[in-house]
């Protein structure tokens, strides 16, 4: 009895603009995408994203924007981040 392989791959990821993508498993399913920005920048969106046994990837690029989060408070009970 003679059994065929077949895997599957989800496209070709790029690093963000300003960041960078660590992978594993070579874009197969099951990969695991993980996403780092540059020193300065801020990650805007999911930093993990998964390859699906449908081929496609979770979640959207996240982006790397410049700065940091900062709180901005107009006494010590109200405050946001920004």
């Amino acid at each position: 009895m003679c059994v065929s392989l077949i895997i599957a791959f989800c496209r070709v990821l790029e690093s963000p603009l300003n960041g960078r993508l660590a992978l594993t498993n070579n874009f197969e399913v099951g990969s695991m995408a993980t996403y780092f920005c540059n020193k300065g920048y801020r990650i805007i969106g999911k930093f993990q994203r998964i390859c699906t046994s449908n081929r496609t990837w979770t979640e959207v690029i996240p982006t790397c924007l410049s700065g940091k989060k900062r709180n901005l408070c107009s006494n010590s009970i109200h405050c946001k981040l920004q």
